[in-house]
């Protein structure tokens, strides 16, 4: 007799979704995800979908863009680790992805009451978010009035250099 994976062609299912999962972490869930068993998991699952599906018919797109891998990161700010800029980067793209998702369903809860109680458990820090974001610019240069005493030796180079030009 052919197991549930076998007859619903688990693995070609699996494959077919994680082809549209917009992170490499989405991916790697999809194609990791295993059957669920018990009735009221099953039932549980189901909802969580249609909800998402009620979200698309009514044209409301989850806020999801950005998302990196942050394993490795994570474990090594455990350790101690000091991260670099674009670990920093995109650890506050993640909490704004959180706190853009947590809100969007906060606003549609009617429509996704499930998917709101799972949101809230999200983790949010917009004063990391906002430090991060006023420090470091697109390229992840620092930017010049990151603080004050960076834009004051960012004029006094600014200055120096004009000096330097009119001098020659």
């Amino acid at each position: 007799m052919k197991s549930v994976t076998e007859v619903t062609e688990f693995d070609k299912v699996k494959e077919f979704i994680s082809e549209n999962a917009i992170s490499e972490p989405g991916r790697h869930l999809v194609l990791n995800a295993e059957i669920f068993e018990t009735p009221e998991e099953i039932v549980k699952q189901i909802g969580y979908t249609t909800e998402a599906r009620r979200l698309c018919d009514l044209n409301l797109k989850l806020p999801l863009e950005n998302f990196a891998d942050l394993t490795k990161s994570l474990q090594d700010a455990k350790r101690g680790i000091k991260l670099s800029a674009v670990e920093i980067w995109d650890i506050a793209n993640l909490l704004r992805n959180s706190r853009l998702v947590k809100n969007f369903l906060d606003k549609n809860q009617e429509e996704a009451q499930e998917l709101y109680n799972i949101s809230v458990e999200l983790f949010t820090d917009k004063p990391f978010e906002d430090k991060v974001f006023d420090t470091f610019d697109n390229s992840l240069k620092v930017k010049e009035n990151a603080s004050q005493e960076l834009k004051r030796l960012y004029q006094a180079l600014s200055d120096t250099l004009s000096h330097l030009k009119s001098a020659n």
